[in-house]
């Protein structure tokens, strides 16, 4: 029979939980997980702490790395000033970007449709502005995944709402009366409105208490 859920909820990362004292030996039955926006930059990862020691094994979870450079043309010296947010074109190629940034000859892009060319003039088409395309580069987007070595932890997998069987808690594991019981957020990975819930349950005998 179960004697006791233990509940944390993270709104918003940073939040504080709190802490839970036992006033009677237990051992950990269950450990779910809920988010109401799963995470998406990888796992979820929390830590349930004994004392400020970990309950939980070692295992590798997975983390997403997404890397994203903006487009970007080098010109020498311009004729006038490009602004941002307007349209430049190639006067060869014919190629339309809008402007993200102006700074020390480099127009950073966004929206780009074409490829610019070396040598061709670029013109703005609110401010009129030109220069000479020295160097186009292309946006760069990509995404990657790495396993990180194993950490204690209990986990939420990336794009899920619910985990109702996160325990993978140490061989034998038991809270002695006396003891607090705490939640470490590791990786939220972009998940929000988190309920952590852990399930005690009282032991037949005592195992005695902590001095």
């Amino acid at each position: 029979m179960l004697d006791r859920h233990l509940v944390w909820h993270i709104s918003s990362p940073g939040v504080p939980l709190p802490v839970y004292y036992i006033d009677r030996d237990s051992e950990p039955s269950g450990l779910r997980i809920y988010a109401e926006t799963p995470p998406n930059g990888g796992d979820l990862l929390v830590d349930i702490l004994d004392d400020g020691v970990s309950i939980m094994n070692s295992n590798n979870s997975n983390k997403v790395t997404f890397k994203a450079e903006d487009a970007y043309i080098e010109f020498g010296t311009p004729s006038g000033t490009f602004t941002v947010n307007e349209t430049i074109t190639g006067g060869t190629s014919s190629a339309t970007a809008k402007v993200r940034g102006n700074k020390l000859g480099r127009v950073t892009l966004y929206d780009v449709s074409g490829i610019f060319t070396s040598g061709e003039t670029i013109t703005g088409g609110s401010s009129s502005a030109t220069g000479v395309v020295g160097t186009f580069v292309r946006e760069i987007k990509s995404v990657s995944n790495t396993t990180v070595a194993g950490r204690s932890h209990a986990n939420l997998p990336k794009n899920k709402n619910s985990n109702d069987e996160a325990q993978d808690f140490q061989p034998g594991v038991y809270f002695k009366e006396g003891s607090w019981v705490s939640c470490n957020p590791i990786e939220l990975n972009g998940a929000s409105n988190i309920t952590i819930q852990l399930d005690l349950t009282a032991l037949a005998e005592s195992v005695g208490s902590r001095s």
